[in-house]
């Protein structure tokens, strides 16, 4: 008996772990704070995981035969937006403009006992000066469990990760001691982070997202579509095998258009531009042809070409200039130009049918696809005072699709 109540005291006091922290101060860590060093530290500091990082979906087989499915990329991002702003108030997740002095850079591995209940959190942490030199970095371990009791599964994982986050920014504090932190808080603010400096900050990391995007003028700026570069921390254009940093001009998310130029004085504009004007406007039946750089991880880094017709002056419902063609698109297509034969630019590559809604609703596709109307474009780009010309368009298949590849560049997302 005494067994018993001992074992159900044990169950229930670990099962606590199931309640999420509400703050800082309630995280318990192996490492305790130097008492020369107190919080909150007005320190501007900036942090970042990468992207697969934050949406992660954790599978695991449960006894049962089923599967355990937990979202714990979320919970990751919920617990570094508790921990670091709960230690330093002016913690913000990395961005272009900020000031940060430091960037704590996090990646993790997770694990899921069933049995007990119990998420483990592996943190590697390192911290990087505004040079890109690492000042800091550690392997810390956070735990958190349910006991056994069924639920609060997504609670655990914030708990383990928010333990694992404060160990090691605990650990950097009493590294860098008091004289030093106070230092570096009367020190002058550091410069912003810029597209120029950005990656130096996340020395190694690779873009998370490919899309299409092509020259429209004679000074080298660059249509696409929006969702290819919504989210991005950095977007770059590889052209002729060259990345050249980029920043956003103009941007509709409701047209899915977006302009970017270059950054990099490097950059030298090329001859060939898409040529835009009311001679390119959608009509059923025209042949059209689309270029781009679709499943860039698996093709070589040539432009992509493939023919096909304006099938409907009408896109899905509720798409704005949105019409359907059936040129065969893939990932990464998307911000390519669709183009007529007489070179001039009919679309813009936007989006293609779910076929796996469409199978579930018990019909098959084949090659709907969907863009941005030659009229939107212009109206698009006539309001945020972008130019853009059609004199000079080629005239015939050949000569249109080889001055299309030559236009047609690949866009870069980092996140």
């Amino acid at each position: 008996m005494r067994f018993l109540v001992i074992a159900l005291t044990a169950v229930l006091i670990t099962g606590c772990n199931a309640v999420p922290v509400k703050n800082v101060q309630e995280i318990k860590t192996t490492t305790k704070l130097n008492k020369t060093i107190s919080t909150p530290i007005s320190i501007p500091v900036a942090y970042y995981a990468e992207e697969e990082q934050l949406t992660r979906v954790m599978q695991q087989q449960s006894g049962d035969g089923g599967r355990w499915v937990f979202a714990v990329g979320p919970q990751f991002n919920e617990a570094l937006e508790l921990v670091l702003p709960g230690i330093f108030p002016a913690a913000q997740q990395l961005k272009l403009g900020s000031q940060a002095k430091y960037v704590f850079k996090f990646s993790s591995t997770v694990d899921f006992d069933p049995f007990f209940g119990t998420a483990t959190v592996d943190l590697s942490t390192k911290v990087v000066d505004r040079n890109g030199q690492i000042i800091f970095k550690s392997l810390t371990e956070g735990s958190s469990s349910t006991g056994g009791i069924g639920g609060g599964y997504e609670t655990i994982f914030m708990n383990a990760y928010a333990q694992a986050i404060k160990e090691a920014t605990t650990q950097f504090l009493n590294k860098t001691g008091s004289a030093d932190l106070a230092a570096i808080q009367n020190a002058q603010p550091a410069p912003p982070v810029t597209t120029e400096n950005v990656l130096t900050l996340l020395d190694g990391v690779e873009p998370v997202g490919t899309g299409t995007g092509f020259f429209m003028n004679e000074s080298g700026q660059v249509l696409t579509a929006s969702h290819v570069i919504n989210g991005c921390l950095l977007t770059q254009i590889k052209h002729n095998e060259q990345a050249y940093n980029t920043r956003l001009v103009a941007q509709s998310r409701i047209l899915d258009a977006a302009v970017l130029e270059m950054t990099d004085p490097a950059f030298q504009v090329p001859n060939a531009y898409a040529r835009i004007s009311s001679e390119g406007e959608v009509k059923l039946g025209t042949q059209v042809f689309t270029t781009g750089y679709p499943l860039s991880s698996l093709l070589t880094a040539q432009a992509n070409l493939t023919l096909g017709n304006v099938s409907s002056l009408g896109g899905l419902k509720g798409a704005i200039g949105s019409f359907q063609y059936s040129a065969p698109i893939q990932s990464g297509s998307s911000g390519g130009p669709i183009v007529n034969y007489n070179g001039q630019l009919t679309g813009l590559v936007t989006s293609t049918i779910n076929e796996d809604k469409v199978k579930s609703a018990g019909a098959t596709t084949q090659n709907i696809n969907f863009g941005l109307s030659n009229h939107y474009i212009r109206q698009f780009l006539d309001n945020n005072n972008l130019s853009y010309s059609g004199k000079k368009s080629a005239k015939g298949f050949e000569k249109a699709s080889q001055q299309a590849v030559e236009y047609t560049t690949r866009v870069l997302c980092y996140k």
